[in-house]
């Protein structure tokens, strides 16, 4: 048992097995870290959100930028949904998965040669800035055809600024020019980008939205799309109070009413001022306790600001708008591992610290920390390590630390053993690796669960048996 706080990894029945000490993730993890990829898991979150879709007119585009293995890419084309790509290359792959010209968006800043293929391609853009609706409606001439386009909205709240999104300027900057030039510019829709799992901000941004389709009927124009992202939440956590129990630990080690649980006495964003523990910590996501499909259900549902107590599916029906959805992270919840054998052990001034064969770029941002405790896999029969261990990297960097918070595990890890980091593939194996030190990119291993076991395709190769 553990004499610390846990923060337990919720897993999915199949990662459960996966991880299981017969099914090679050991021996894949000795010939150095791997991701490992499962297509079946995101099919289960897709069809989850599709019931809860089922009353009201919609298509769901997969946020590819949350992950860029192909897997993901492929297992949306057949599941017959749409995928948003944000780069040239996304795009790509997105064609050599067969995903049709009708089935995908550009979203996400672009550069003027990204636009002119979107338009080229006849793909629907979704504008983030009056730059690109000029540059779109300036190819569009030359083509002799109109661009399909829909136009992001700052999603701002009062004292907040957002960088994607137009303005109230921007906007009707926006608007002139689709009201000067119809023959070149199919204003389909309006849409918004939320860097927010708070429900509330959610329904007031989409009020707000609404509120300028009516103005763009009296506009004379038709839009039919209302476009409302991404941003639905994961679930980290196999116990909700666990990251309440770890964070309150944390802050009685910060004044010392308590054993110190940060590398160096970081806060991880906490702050001590006159014996008191201020802020909120930097890991803010791993707290949430609401599925994707449970926080689409309470949007759909929940009374709408200043629509007379209409829910969103109820404006969507009055007023036969088609809801757009581009899930990343919901999509890939559960669906990702990160696997890394133990190097090496030592001993730090009063901390043992455990040397993984993975380096921190390779599994979460520099500003983040990751707050789930992985999954130990080994034979060895260590005993309990009482004081908890930090998880290094393999890279010759001061920073180079897995975890800036101690981790308590079953057992002191040894050499030889394995640690899988559960639920990593939204956006934590690709946001900020890069090779250093000559260490490659982590390979990715496709994983589907047969009856006949666990098959293993690595990308480019063959399928084979673990």
């Amino acid at each position: 048992m553990s004499l610390g706080p846990t923060l337990h990894p919720r897993c999915h029945p199949l990662v459960e097995r996966l991880l299981a000490q017969d099914s090679g993730v050991i021996r894949w993890a000795a010939q150095g870290s791997v991701n490992v990829l499962l297509p079946q898991v995101f099919a289960e979150n897709l069809e989850r959100l599709r019931e809860v879709l089922r009353k009201v007119d919609h298509r769901i585009f997969f946020a590819h930028k949350a992950n860029r293995a192909p897997v993901f890419v492929t297992a949306a084309e057949r599941a017959g949904i749409g995928v948003d790509v944000a780069s040239e290359a996304e795009l790509r792959t997105a064609l050599q998965a067969g995903i049709n010209h009708g089935r995908l968006e550009g979203s996400g800043p672009k550069s003027g040669e990204f636009v002119r293929t979107l338009v080229d391609s006849d793909i629907v853009l979704n504008v983030d800035s009056v730059w690109e609706l000029v540059r779109a409606a300036q190819r569009a001439r030359s083509l002799r055809r109109p661009a399909r386009v829909l136009l992001r909205c700052s999603s701002s709240t009062p004292g907040r600024t957002s960088r994607f999104g137009m303005d109230e300027e921007a906007y009707r900057q926006a608007i002139g020019l689709v009201l000067a030039d119809p023959d070149h510019l199919d204003l389909l829709g309006l849409s918004f980008h939320l860097d927010s799992v708070d429900l509330g901000e959610r329904l007031g941004c989409l009020a707000r939205v609404l509120t300028r389709f009516e103005d763009l009927h009296r506009l004379g124009l038709s839009p039919r799309v209302l476009n409302a992202g991404g941003g639905l939440p994961q679930v980290f956590l196999r116990e909700p109070g666990d990251f309440d129990t770890y964070t309150n630990a944390l802050r009685a080690g910060l004044i010392g009413a308590g054993p110190a649980l940060t590398w160096n006495g970081t806060g991880l964003g906490y702050q001590v001022r006159d014996g008191v523990v201020q802020g909120v910590p930097v890991v803010q996501k791993f707290a949430n306790r609401v599925t994707a499909a449970e926080e689409l259900e309470r949007t759909l549902t929940a009374p709408l600001p200043g629509q007379g107590g209409r829910s969103l599916a109820r404006v969507l029906e009055d007023t036969m708008l088609q809801l757009w959805l581009e899930p990343g992270k919901a999509l890939l919840d559960g669906a990702g591992v990160t696997v890394a054998g133990v190097q090496s052990v030592s001993v730090a001034g009063p901390h043992r610290l455990v040397v993984l064969n993975l380096g921190r770029d390779r599994l979460s941002p520099a500003d983040q920390e990751f707050f789930v405790d992985p999954v130990l896999i080994g034979a060895h029969a260590s005993g309990v390590v009482a004081e908890g261990v930090f998880l290094a990297g393999n890279l010759c960097l001061e920073r180079d630390m897995i975890t800036h918070r101690k981790v308590f595990l079953p057992r002191a890890p040894e050499p030889g053993d394995v640690l899988a980091f559960v639920n990593t593939a939204a956006y934590q194996m690709d946001l900020s690796a890069a090779p250093a030190l000559g260490h490659p990119l982590l390979p990715k291993l496709e994983v589907v669960f047969s009856g006949q076991g666990f098959t293993a395709t690595p990308e480019g190769a063959d399928h084979g048996r673990v």
